[in-house]
């Protein structure tokens, strides 16, 4: 396949260069009554050659020499100069106009000015309505209000962005994702200065977007579920569906590292396009892909994502089986749980995930969801997909609760120590201003189902990960996976129960092995419940299970929780636990192993007697493994 093209051709936007001639004398208006004539310098509406229009859904918000705001609307379409007249209610009440802002629709009313800089946001969702254009929500532009004769005119409004033109060849592409690859801010909250008619931006606060998510939105959906590009576009001459230009809207910088687009098809099917050289993205100009960027693109199954950080959003249904915009607010009388969705995600079918449980947003203004203490909240079972990750990313609480996840639902008076007993993984010490994350990719369960618990009233913003499930591959290996120590069970006399907690008293050897798993090991092991590893005390062989027909061919370490620099060795006996003896009889060792770089002991080549096998470590074993074992 031929290199994808050196990025990006340049061009202008046709009108991005008509100076604009600041008046520096006003006068006061009317009171109650004003209108400004308002040139483009860019627009939501792009015509042949880059011409910009008005349209009349657009909206400027203009600033006085009190730096108060009010809002302006025209009736205007398709037009490169249009009326603005004040909206708000009881007109102009304000003093001398000097500024104005174009900006998302839907934040216009919350645009600061401080008498040098406005805030302002750019979004970050960019929905496409026409082809050949950008997303009407994702211009950001700055005016200075003069005067030419007793009318108040902007000459232009200047762009407070630049612009990526791309292709598609699929019909299929539902949206697509970009981030800067050195994670750079590419949207969101910024304060814009005029500069002189070359306008610049910095981040407001924390409130930058790092990544850009542009979909569809032209009156032809195509699919009942969700809308492709290929819909956006109109037919040709001889009524036949032609794939469309369309335009991102980024604020201007240089990509250091240059950057990732996630192209998404339906069937929920990803593929990724990288560039890795720098790519400079001029204000006011445009940079041109030279080819589709779907071109030779191989497409695969890709992650679901789940954005629950705004509680407000969910939908529920109630005991009547009545749908509700909106989740109950904090206490109000719901003593039944419940199913509640986000309409905003959903399966192929157009039904959306489903949650369960017995739940209240916190309030409007944190828009939390709040859950009880060790009552569950079933999240959603995605078929082919997996749960890998819950990321909190706020709490309402300054108390400190545990949250846990498991696949069992459990209630009455012992939830609390099931929850405990059968945690897959958990999380504390989340903040209003630090988040944290349960990591489930070594989760072992028998089922998808996943629950979350509280150790108190949780009320927090999270974020949902499912990947998708990898097809096996065919093999005639035994793979014993021993990367989720959680997971061991061993017998304490009683019952089959969770392997000890680090600093248990043992006092010999036992057998354990994986649920459900035919393989036994043994040794004196304790479980580390921080690192989820398994640990062993410095020359303490571990007997792994000796499977008829089979031998051990590799150890593959994945993960050890240590900083230290622990040495482990395989060996065909026990007895083998001083360092001259394990030096002299070792059938294979490693080290070097770190909670981000693993390592291998290679066994193909071994030869021994027996095919019995024992690790032992010089150093605390705590390390997380995977076991290949080869016919013989």
């Amino acid at each position: 396949m031929k290199k994808f093209y050196t990025i990006f051709a340049m061009a202008a936007v046709a009108a991005a260069f008509a100076s604009c001639n600041k008046v520096e004398t006003l006068n006061q208006p009317a009171e109650n009554q004003i209108s400004i004539r308002v040139g483009t310098e860019s627009k939501t509406l792009l015509r042949t050659g880059n011409e910009v229009r008005w349209s009349s859904y657009d909206q400027i918000r203009v600033f006085d020499t009190n730096n108060d705001g009010f809002r302006f609307t025209t009736e205007q379409s398709d037009v490169a100069t249009a009326t603005f007249t004040c909206a708000e209610e009881g007109g102009w009440t304000g003093g001398v106009p000097v500024m104005a802002i174009h900006s998302f629709r839907g934040s216009i009313n919350q645009t600061e000015f401080d008498g040098t800089k406005v805030t302002a946001q750019m979004n970050h969702n960019q929905v496409i309505q026409n082809n050949k254009s950008y997303a009407r929500d994702a211009s950001l532009s700055i005016g200075v209000v003069g005067q030419d004769g007793g009318d108040y005119v902007i000459d232009e409004m200047k762009n407070c962005f630049s612009l990526i033109k791309f292709q598609l060849e699929n019909k299929d592409i539902t949206s697509v994702k970009m981030r800067g690859n050195n994670n750079e801010v590419l949207a969101g909250w910024v304060k814009v200065s005029y500069n002189d008619g070359n306008p610049t931006w910095e981040v407001d606060g924390d409130n930058g977007q790092k990544e850009l998510i542009i979909t569809a939105g032209g009156k032809n959906s195509g699919h009942s579920a969700t809308k492709t590009f290929f819909s956006v576009e109109d037919t040709d001459d001889s009524g036949a569906d032609v794939v469309g230009i369309y335009y991102i809207a980024v604020l201007p910088q240089t990509l250091s590292a240059g950057l990732t687009l996630e192209i998404e098809k339906l069937g929920g099917l990803v593929a990724t396009r990288t560039i890795d050289a720098s790519i400079t993205l001029n204000r006011s100009k445009i940079r041109e892909f030279e080819a589709p960027i779907d071109h030779e693109l191989e497409f695969v199954k890709g992650n679901i994502i789940l954005d629950l950080t705004n509680a407000a959003e969910f939908w529920y249904k109630d005991s009547d089986g009545n749908v509700h915009e909106g989740i109950p607010m904090r206490g109000a009388p719901l003593d039944y749980a419940f199913d509640f969705w986000n309409p905003r995600y959903k399966d192929g079918d157009n039904n959306p995930y489903l949650f369960h449980g017995n739940v209240y947003q916190w309030s409007s203004s944190a828009a939390c969801l709040s859950m009880q203490k060790w009552t569950p909240v079933q999240l959603p079972t995605i078929d082919g997909y997996v749960l890998k990750e819950v990321e909190f990313t706020y709490q309402y609480s300054t108390a400190n609760p545990t949250y846990y996840i498991t696949d069992t639902g459990y209630s009455g008076a012992t939830a609390e120590a099931d929850v405990k007993a059968h945690n897959l993984g958990s999380v504390n010490g989340i903040t209003r201003t630090s988040g944290g994350r349960i990591d489930l990719t070594y989760a072992v369960s028998e089922t998808d189902d996943r629950y979350l618990f509280s150790s108190g009233e949780g009320n927090v913003k999270m974020i949902l990960t499912y990947s998708p499930k990898s097809e096996p591959e065919p093999t005639t290996d035994i793979v014993i996976n021993c990367e989720n120590a959680a997971a061991f069970r061993y017998n304490d006399g009683t019952a089959e129960v969770a392997l000890p907690a680090r600093g248990s008293a043992l006092s010999s050897a036992f057998d354990f092995w994986l649920q459900d798993s035919p393989y036994t090991f043994n040794g004196k092991v304790t479980y580390w419940s921080n690192g989820n590893v398994l640990c062993t005390s410095s020359r303490v062989p571990i007997k792994v299970p000796t499977i008829s027909g089979y031998t051990l061919t590799e150890v593959r370490f994945t993960y050890q929780h240590t900083t230290k620099d622990v040495t482990y060795y395989v060996t065909d006996d026990p007895s083998y636990t001083s360092d001259q003896d394990l030096a002299a009889h070792a059938l294979g060792t490693v080290s070097g192993i770190t909670k981000t770089a693993g390592g291998v002991i290679d066994l193909s080549s071994a030869v021994s007697a027996t095919d019995d096998r024992y690790l032992i470590a010089v150093g605390e074993f705590n390390v997380r493994m995977i076991l290949t074992y080869k016919a013989k």
